[in-house]
């Protein structure tokens, strides 16, 4: 016992601040899913904690790193500083702190990531742990609160959509975006059979969640999987996704999930009936969200191109919300005032808030980070992340919501920075610099 004693305490004075730096990265990348219960955030903060601490005692290492990578931190940082320049002429402060301090993320993430000794395909594979752990906290929740009374369509539809998602307390469209993003790291980091378990798991997971840009993006997903799979799996596998896209689609218990394509498809038939009568709708009939949405681009349209100057500068980063209300009043729409809807489209909600130079730098934070790849599998895996973002951009204000920024300035943060690993590992090496 004296022996086993001695030897636990002679690794324990071995750990350094570096080891437990790392040990904290993987516990909040898995916690990352759990964002619905605030875990992330008080991971997030021991992590900061440890970072100064390494700072502190490495700062030279840090002030390499920073020199060498000045022109990429730059980069990442455009979007925060022109959304912290709106400020400067916004009324509603208070508004307008709260976002930034959602925005604070873009900078939080340069630090942690910077000089980070990880590798990304344990960092992305412990998200992927965190939300095929979630999952099944969710499928207990949902057998918990199984009422056994109700008829067989009912219970199941009870576990749709958002009454599924509420269960752990988040937005079913970042739920799904979660989903997706750990199907395309599973795809890239997993081998074998259990691949192929937690891909079918996961797939099936979303369609529940009803996510329909999101389900179509995992459609197109699974055409590119089966044309570069080996030909020894692709007729298998073809199989599988064509029973299961069969069975979801024709059972009777997911009317919820086809209810909201079939939606999509009505409310396309009404805007084309009423383009032809001046687009003037009755907007305090609307009963479909789609049909919301296109009156809330539109105004949002309205307002950008009101003026030279809402074209360049927006409204600021306090006030485009109580612009775009006002907009509703004059469009009459009522459920959108009443609702106090966004854009939901985020390259809107980004030039209402800082106009055309905004945008711009929106774009370049979402496309530095394929400047500076290097290995093709993390070039791939991040192209489809960014279509995903891009895509998910025209049918979600994501960024005005704290989830929504935390997890897109994680991946990007990620693919920009923690790619430096190999360098840092190789710095330390030749100036014989270790973590304390």
């Amino acid at each position: 016992m004296r022996k086993l004693y001695l030897d636990l305490m002679e690794n324990f004075n071995k750990i350094s601040i570096c080891d437990v730096t790392s040990l904290f990265f993987l516990i909040f990348s898995f916690s990352i899913p759990m964002i619905g219960y605030h875990v992330p955030k008080y991971v997030l903060g021991c992590l900061l904690l440890l970072k100064f601490i390494d700072v502190y005692t490495n700062p030279e290492v840090y002030k390499s790193f920073f020199v060498r990578n000045k022109i990429k931190f730059l980069f990442l940082s455009f979007f925060f500083m022109f959304s912290v320049f709106s400020f400067l002429y916004t009324d509603d402060l208070k508004s307008g702190f709260g976002l930034i301090a959602n925005y604070l993320f873009f900078i939080i993430f340069q630090i942690i990531f910077i000089s980070n000794q990880l590798l990304l395909r344990d960092i992305f594979k412990s998200f992927l742990y965190g939300i095929l752990f979630l999952e099944f906290v969710n499928i207990g929740i949902a057998i918990y609160n199984f009422d056994i009374t109700q008829d067989y369509v009912n219970v199941i539809n009870s576990i749709t959509y958002e009454r599924l998602s509420n269960m752990v307390k988040l937005h079913p469209g970042y739920y799904s975006l979660m989903i997706l993003i750990s199907i395309f790291i599973n795809n890239y980091f997993v081998q074998g059979k259990k691949k192929w378990l937690i891909f079918l798991f996961q797939a099936c997971f979303l369609f529940f969640l009803a996510s329909r840009l999101l389900l179509l993006l995992l459609l197109f997903f699974c055409i590119f999987l089966i044309f570069n799979l080996d030909k020894k799996y692709k007729l298998g596998v073809t199989g599988v996704i064509l029973v299961c896209l069969f069975f979801l689609f024709k059972v009777d218990f997911v009317n919820e999930s086809v209810f909201r394509f079939s939606n999509f498809d009505n409310a396309l038939g009404i805007i084309f009936n009423e383009w032809k009568c001046g687009m003037e709708i009755c907007i305090k009939e609307i009963t479909s969200d789609f049909i919301a949405r296109i009156y809330q681009i539109k105004s949002s349209l309205q307002l950008i191109f009101k003026s030279f100057t809402s074209f360049l500068f927006g409204y600021g980063i306090g006030d485009f919300k109580f612009e775009l209300l006002k907009q509703y009043e004059v469009n009459n729409f009522e459920w959108g005032i009443n609702a106090k809807f966004n854009s939901h489209n985020q390259y809107l909600s980004t030039m209402l808030i800082g106009g055309i130079f905004n945008l711009v730098a929106l774009f370049i934070y979402i496309f530095s980070p394929l400047v500076y790849l290097k290995k093709s599998v993390y070039k791939k895996l991040y192209i489809l992340i960014a279509i995903v973002f891009l895509l998910y951009s025209l049918t979600e204000s994501f960024l005005l919501r704290e989830n929504g920024v935390l997890v897109f300035t994680f991946f990007v943060s990620a693919f920009a920075l923690g790619n430096d690993f190999f360098d840092t590992r190789k710095f330390l090496e030749k100036n014989e610099t270790k973590c304390i």
